[in-house]
């Protein structure tokens, strides 16, 4: 073989070897995923349905899993749908979601690309007032090192 085929080789394989590496790293961690799919993710987890107890129970069986708060009085109020105040979401026309709610730090990443930065990834879960799962919502949040 020539030199130069031999170092065309050698390229293809590193960058082979770079991308499963990656690809790797991004597939072990499912909170890496974009929003929809962590949703996906968390809901095979706690389905629609689920008792506040049985969410409960899942939250402390995963080791990487920490609860912000358990309110069996309140829902929770929607982080992002906005308001009627010029777009800006205010705590008096959120919708509150559930009777009941939970909210817990399901982990978080850093990115090789953000080097300086750590994604925080929070769910909150809605219960209705028997205490059954009606609605979740992911929320991921960067936060500099």
């Amino acid at each position: 073989m020539k030199v130069s085929t031999m170092i065309i080789l050698s390229f293809v394989i590193i960058i082979a070897l770079v991308v499963s590496i990656v690809g790797m790293i991004w597939l072990s961690n499912p909170l890496r995923m974009p929003q929809p799919m962590v949703t996906n993710y968390i809901l095979r987890l706690t389905p629609i349905g689920i008792h506040i107890d049985d969410v409960i129970e899942v939250i402390e069986g995963r080791e990487d899993w920490r609860v912000h708060y358990i309110d069996q009085r309140s829902g929770f109020v929607h982080p992002r749908l906005r308001g009627e105040d010029h777009g800006w979401p205010t705590d008096r026309n959120r919708p509150i979601i559930g009777n009941q709610s939970i909210r817990a730090n399901v982990g978080a990443y850093q990115a090789w690309y953000k080097m300086f930065f750590v994604t925080h990834v929070d769910v909150f879960w809605g219960f209705d007032e028997d205490g059954y799962l009606i609605e979740i919502y992911v929320w991921k949040s960067i936060d500099v090192l």
